[in-house]
């Protein structure tokens, strides 16, 4: 039987206060894709509707400039897992579960 070995996750973090004045920052990452992201004003998660992204210029850029004052954070875990593995993720969960009856 394959093995999936624990991928190596490191987390990215950006935060900073905003100004009131800014709606794009540059979170010093590359932030792939939005669904990665954990994005927050004031401690309440943002939904993927506020907010684009750009991966070339490392940047998120909300729909309204958050207020000043106001904490932005955005995380993200990079992993170096083989994405081929995950198709076979539901497979591999039912092997499991097989193994852990007997």
């Amino acid at each position: 039987m394959n093995v999936i070995e624990p991928a190596n996750v490191t987390p990215s973090v950006y935060e900073t206060t905003a100004n009131g004045n800014t709606a794009s920052f540059n979170i010093g990452f590359n932030p792939q894709i939005k669904e990665a992201l954990t994005v927050t004003i004031d401690g309440i998660v943002q939904p993927l509707s506020v907010y684009s992204i750009n991966t070339t210029a490392n940047t998120i850029t909300f729909d309204s400039n958050p207020a000043n004052g106001e904490l932005v954070r955005v995380v993200t875990m990079y992993t170096t897992i083989n994405p081929y593995y995950l198709q076979y993720l539901p497979f591999f969960k039912l092997v499991l579960a097989i193994s852990l009856q007997n």
